[in-house]
């Protein structure tokens, strides 16, 4: 069955086949990625959230867990940076009732975020930074947007607005 979720066609059960069975990740391979082409694995990271998305969609969310679980053992955070196209799966752990699993998410996407924020601001070339450091506060928001509405109360919120006020503040410096 095709799904178009608006942001074009996706075939839920082919894509599944081929992320999952065809397609053979290794470490050696996308650490040559990572340093080389992050778009690679942004393309990576957008299909398994959009598979993850059809999945939570359509009612399936064991299999939208099963996705996410093989992504996340796939490509570990102390081996990627994890960045905005796996942002859904957040929400998609929090809708499944996995917060523990979604609040471990959103803390590493934070700390992805701070620690590409600190490296931006103790580069000296601002010029050409100014584009990257305004995509890690959008990140950011995002990610404070996630959390207002999954987990209103919980300290996290206060983290990720402490980093928003502080790293808006140095785009304007």
């Amino acid at each position: 069955m095709q799904e178009d979720d608006g942001k074009g066609t996706i075939y839920p059960e082919i894509l599944y086949d081929r992320l999952i069975h065809r397609l053979k990740f290794e470490k050696k391979n996308y650490r040559n990625l990572l340093s080389s082409n992050q778009n690679i694995l942004n393309n990576y990271f957008l299909a398994f959230s959009r598979l993850t998305d059809s999945y939570m969609n359509g009612g399936n969310t064991d299999k939208a867990l099963l996705v996410m679980d093989y992504f996340r053992k796939t490509f570990p955070s102390n081996d990627v940076k994890y960045n905005y196209y796996i942002y859904p799966f957040i929400s998609n752990y929090f809708k499944a009732g996995k917060n523990d699993e979604a609040i471990k998410m959103l803390k590493t996407c934070i700390n992805c975020c701070k620690s590409e924020l600190e490296s931006l601001i103790n580069v000296k070339n601002k010029v050409s930074n100014d584009e990257k450091l305004t995509l890690e506060v959008f990140s950011l928001r995002e990610l404070q947007n996630i959390s207002s509405i999954y987990i209103p109360n919980h300290a996290l919120i206060n983290e990720i607005n402490e980093l928003v006020k502080k790293y808006d503040a140095n785009q304007t410096d």
